[in-house]
């Protein structure tokens, strides 16, 4: 059903292309955009006209002007707008059936009658002069556009992040920004937050987007009132890529090798994950055995001498797979595919546009050479030790196969030149099958001889499905107000299904067994998330004097989201002799769960003294489900906000632009379990102020200073009070339910100068100051747990430089090359006391001192580098780019003291590719990733001494592909 689902979504995306085909013959077409010079915004209603003829358009909401059926020739072009001096473009070339697009930006009128002449090649040059969105922006903020997202070699979303600055990606989808973290960053997609798939995550996963759906990431760093309010570090915009000017059909496919992955015959592979997960999907040979049921599976009676009962966990255990270990499999070369098609066109004679398109990638990675360790403290007064203890020192051999898929539809129509309604659908599908093996000593808790071996297999689907529908109006009739509307849908899913965990050693006699005391598992867990977002925005121009425009702004937005979180945990009984039982063959480690030490493998018939003929059941491996409710939640989160701001100009070159948003949060969590300690509460309401201004130094130069107060909010996961152990860390986490939201006072500093076309010079100063900051805590107990506390206070500070040259202002031989570079330098500090790392009941017997702790946020880096040169000969139909990357150690994990904490060390990313064009639309690309291959490593550092936690690479990748466009 998928595959033909596919099929005729490709035969209606061709025949779209296809009728297009016949709106788009003819003659040519002249189409741009037209904005006002000072403060970019689009400018409705030029009057755009063809010199010497009545032929023209006038421009919509947009700004955007469309002339068409024009016969091949040399046009000069004619703009008028009232208050505005006179445009005058030359020498614009049509040719037959061509778009010529031509962009430009019109100035207040100084003196009456005066006219701007300029040539049509003069546009096009200064185009990114004219059009930057950056410079005339109302707030502090970056951006990567998708060609710097292609040069960079990026895949998703979350790879391309990385080229911004102050920018870093932690775990391959956790967006940092100026060494804040998920907390404290915003995800959106065209505008609206993405929900979350991941239960330990309070913003969507960027990772989701493919490179291919992108058309540019803008990144605000300061606060605006009409934002959303829960970011410090900024929010994250992912824009994609909108309908051309007119009919495009590309197709692109490459292929990459790896040199730790492809054709290695020794990865491992998921068992039993189906045939469909090429596509992403499980096809329910992972799923849990229909006779297990939805609701909590459990035993009553004794199965030895209850005949009924000892069929029924008979069955219930038989009814799994017992395939514990990973297969192993020879890797093929990773694969991606791309086709867009798109166009413009008249229906019932408006203006209708179109976007669609679908990409695919398959990639693998594989190590299996990787070191994972545990070093700790055994003595309270860590001057008495000379090092630290190994706990563990083991081998680590991790394969993944990563399937990522996405498609989009996006529709555009334009009822009325005032009138623009666009509807945008999207759909990703992602699935990462992961295997891994752990083997090695274990002195904390085996014989010194004996050598341990872990496996676990894990199945993680995830998807997003997002409706957009925008709508904006020029209300001519009310004082030109623009109104803007917004409603989006969407969902996320997360589903892991039958994720496997398995334990055991071997000792010097080569006799192989499984401690009474140690767990073998399976987990299926299943997480959906749905957000919906509602928003309304209304623009009043304002005219001011010295000829300035300036606007009033105010809106409301409702945004709810729900999310259903579903956790079973099934463990071999570890008190069916499992130690005896388990019997594993050293040549199939998969032959351990046979059914002849499963469920009921005997019957005995005894006479008893009475005389009575009692039979007795022997029991083998059976499967008990876990009782632990407090897991499972269900939860929502309300906020609604309005706002008023203002952006006038408060003399000809200080722009201001100011006011406040009011935010009202209603967020609550209920476990299953009905102990209030499992589920919490947040209800506040908060105003956030805020203040811009901007001064323009001269006209391609400004200066930026910015207040805003934001908050931060916990994640559904931090104020659900029930334990967890994540496996795949070795890490236990405990939620906390009287968590309180975080409120942050932002300051910043921003000078910047755009040089030329295509060049920018910026130096950025930001101080950001935290009320009741959440942190991650290790509690010291009976046992050891992560958790979440508010703390006092925390500060982080930094400065950021940036440069875009071109080169050719060293010498003309380097005209074709681009030297691009970010450098962010960045300190932070949590201040809390030992108390802090203590449950409440010690908190309240514990007469020790208070000592005070200080630590950088987690994940944040002292410094993030990004360099890149790049070469682009358009006449040779020839680019390249070189790009680096690195970042400085970042806290990974919190240590138990007095245990150091873990540090992730630098990891230096070298990626290099060219492309060449061929022949008409078609062209090839060569790439290298990972070029240095250096170690990805986590460490502890003890007296001067580096102590390693995890250590592995993941190979350089070669790739090759070919695009096609028309």
């Amino acid at each position: 059903m998928l595959r033909k689902r596919l099929i005729l979504s490709a035969l209606l995306l061709f025949m779209l292309s296809y009728t297009s085909v016949v709106f788009s013959q003819g003659n040519g077409t002249i189409t741009g955009k037209v904005v006002d010079k000072e403060t970019g915004t689009p400018l409705p209603g030029v009057n755009v006209v063809i010199e010497g003829t009545r032929r023209g358009s006038a421009t919509d909401l947009e700004g955007v002007y469309r002339i068409k059926g024009l016969p091949a020739g040399t046009y000069s072009l004619v703009s008028t707008y009232i208050g505005y001096s006179n445009f005058r473009i030359e020498g614009v070339e049509v040719n037959e059936g061509q778009v010529e697009k031509l962009d430009f930006a019109m100035g207040m009128e100084v003196l009456e009658g005066q006219e701007v002449v300029v040539t049509a090649k003069a546009v096009k040059n200064t185009e990114a002069v004219l059009l930057k969105d950056r410079q005339k922006a109302t707030s502090v903020s970056d951006a990567i556009s998708a060609e710097a997202i292609t040069q960079a070699g990026a895949g998703d979303a979350a790879e391309a992040m990385k080229g911004v600055t102050g920018a870093s990606v932690v775990g391959g989808k956790k967006v940092f920004v100026r060494g804040l973290g998920d907390r404290y960053t915003s995800t959106q997609l065209n505008g609206a937050e993405l929900p979350s798939s991941d239960p330990y995550a309070r913003s969507g996963s960027i990772d989701l987007i493919p490179s291919g759906l992108i058309d540019n990431i803008v990144t605000v760093k300061s606060f605006t009132p009409d934002k959303a309010g829960d970011f410090s570090g900024g929010t994250v915009d992912i824009k994609t890529k909108d309908f051309p000017e007119q009919l495009t059909l590309n197709f692109s496919a490459s292929t990459s090798y790896n040199t730790q992955a492809t054709f290695n015959d020794n990865a491992l592979r998921v068992t039993d994950a189906g045939n469909l997960r090429w596509l992403g999907f499980d096809n329910g040979s992972l799923s849990l055995p229909g006779i297990v049921g939805n609701d909590l599976l459990t035993f009553e009676g004794n199965p030895r001498t209850n005949s009924e009962l000892a069929q029924f966990q008979d069955v219930i255990v038989k009814s799994f797979n017992h395939n514990m270990m990973p297969n192993t499999a020879t890797l093929p070369m990773a694969q991606s595919y791309s086709f867009s098609a798109g166009n413009q066109f008249e229906l019932f004679g408006k203006p209708f546009g179109y976007l669609g398109s679908l990409t695919y990638s398959r990639s693998y990675k594989n190590y299996d050479d990787g070191e994972y360790n545990r070093w700790g403290l055994d003595v309270l007064d860590p001057s008495k030790a000379s090092g630290l203890d190994m706990w563990y020192d083991l081998n680590d051999h991790k394969t993944t196969d990563d399937v990522l898929w996405g498609a989009t539809l996006k529709t555009s129509y334009k009822p009325t030149s005032r009138d623009l309604i666009s509807v945008t659908g999207l759909y990703n599908q992602n699935a990462v099958a992961t295997s891994r093996i752990f083997s090695g000593i274990f002195p904390y808790d085996y014989a010194k001889d004996d050598t341990y071996i872990a496996t676990a297999q894990q199945y993680n689907e995830r998807s997003l499905r997002s409706v957009h529908i925008d709508g904006s109006h020029q209300l001519d009739a009310f004082w030109g107000i623009k109104a803007d509307w917004k409603i989006a849908t969407s969902r996320t899913t997360q589903d892991e299904p039958d994720t496997r965990y398995l334990n055991f050693y071997q000792n010097a006699n080569g006799l192989i067994g499984i401690r009474s005391n140690t767990a073998q598992e399976r987990y299926y867990r299943n997480l959906e998330e749905d957000r919906n977002d509602y928003k309304l925005d209304f623009t009043v121009p304002m005219n001011f004097a010295f000829m300035r425009t300036g606007s009033l702004k105010f809106g409301y937005s409702y945004s709810t989201r729900q999310r259903d979180f579903l956790e079973r945990r099934f463990v071999y009984d570890p008190n069916s002799d499992l130690q005896d039982r388990f019997r594993i063959n050293q040549d199939d480690l998969n032959s351990t769960l046979t059914s002849d030490v499963l469920g009921l493998i005997g019957q005995e018939t005894r006479t008893l003294p009475n005389g009575e003929i009692r039979t007795y059941n022997t029991m083998g491996i059976i499967l008990e489900e876990t009782a632990q409710q407090s897991s499972n939640y269900d939860a929502e989160q309300v906020v609604d906000a309005t706002y008023a701001m203002v952006d006038v100009p408060v003399t000809r070159k200080l722009r201001f632009i100011g006011g406040a948003r009011y935010e009202s949060t209603d967020m609550f969590v209920n476990s299953l379990d009905p102990d209030p300690q499992y589920s919490g509460a947040i209800e506040t309401h908060d105003l956030l102020p805020s203040v811009n201004f901007v001064y323009s130094l001269s006209e391609n130069m400004n200066a930026r200073v910015a207040y805003g107060r934001t908050l931060a909010r916990p994640s559904f996961r931090e104020i659900s009070g029930f334990a967890s152990y994540d496996f795949k860390e070795g890490d236990k986490f405990r939620g906390y339910s009287n968590l309180k939201r975080t409120l942050i006072d932002n300051f910043d500093l921003r000078w910047e100068w755009f040089s030329r076309p295509g060049e920018i010079y910026a130096i950025s100063a930001f101080y950001k100051d935290f009320t009741d900051p959440i942190v991650q805590v290790l509690l010291k107990g009976g046992n050891s747990w992560f958790s979440w506390r508010n703390v006092a206070e925390a500060t982080t500070y930094g400065v950021e430089f940036e440069m875009r040259k071109k080169l050719d202002v060293l010498h003309h031989a380097l005209n074709n090359f681009t030297f691009s570079g970010n450098l962010s330098l960045i300190e932070s500090e949590i201040q809390y006391t030992n108390k802090d790392l203590l449950d409440e009941y010690q908190q309240q017997s514990d007469t020790s001192a208070v000592v005070n702790y200080t630590r950088p946020f987690q994940g944040q880096s002292p410094y993030l580098l990004n360099l890149s040169l790049a070469y682009d000969n358009y006449d040779r139909g020839l680019n390249a780019s070189l790009y680096l990357n690195i970042f400085g150690q970042r806290l990974s994990s919190i240590g138990e003291y007095p245990t150091p904490d873990i540090y992730e060390q630098p990891a230096t990313i070298l990626n290099f590719s060219i492309t060449k064009k061929l022949i008409n639309h078609m062209s090839v690309k060569l790439a290298v990733n990972n070029i240095l291959d250096t170690y990805e490593k986590r460490t502890y550092e003890f007296k001067d001494t580096e102590y390693i936690y995890q250590r592995f690479q993941t190979g350089r990748t070669f790739s090759m592909g070919f695009k096609y466009n028309l």
